[in-house]
């Protein structure tokens, strides 16, 4: 006889298996047909489930996972090699400003292929230069020939590249240093 006995679905009370309605609560209970139905229904909704499956697995995700950590590495690796650029730019701009007060404001930055050296128009390098003295610019070529080759020994090479602009269109060169590889 328990065999013939189901749970209502409202209230959970035992019931008779053929009661169309339950004697405590006063629920209408499914026919066996709409459990059929329900039970069929249940499992095409469940389909769905079983192909989303994927997401779930580890190696669904270990593309992506590999790309990120391969993008934030790169990213780091640039920033730490633009502040040492830059560290070296400022130092060769330091060495530059403390050797001799004649070179004016100089100001140094790295572009990304070379030192870039500017010097300002005003400064007395630049006004013997223009009367034939050259004795002030050949001690800036020494001194930058010199940095050029501490820094090919001591960081990257790349660094090395040093160009000095010209004061009135920085389109030309005046000074070139390239440590030979």
């Amino acid at each position: 006889m328990e065999t013939d006995m189901k749970n209502c679905v409202v209230c959970g009370e035992r019931i008779p298996q053929s009661a169309q309605y339950c004697e405590k609560c006063g629920s209408g209970q499914p026919t066996v047909a709409e459990d059929k139905r329900k039970d069929a229904e249940t499992t095409t909704l469940k389909q769905p489930h079983h192909q989303k499956k994927s997401l779930r697995t580890w190696w669904f995700w270990l593309p992506p996972v590999i790309c990120a950590l391969v993008i934030v590495f790169e990213i780091g690796f640039n920033l730490y090699q633009a502040r040492e650029a830059n560290t070296l730019a400022a130092n060769i701009q330091s060495e530059i400003r403390t050797n001799k007060a004649e070179y004016g404001k100089v100001k140094v930055s790295w572009n990304g292929g070379a030192m870039r050296v500017r010097i300002s128009k005003q400064a007395p390098v630049i006004e013997s230069v223009d009367q034939g003295k050259t004795a002030s610019w050949q001690s800036l070529a020494k001194t930058l020939q010199s940095r050029s080759e501490k820094i090919a020994k001591n960081h990257n090479q790349k660094y090395s590249h040093i160009e000095v602009l010209s004061p009135k269109n920085t389109k030309y060169m005046w000074l070139e240093v390239i440590m030979a590889r």
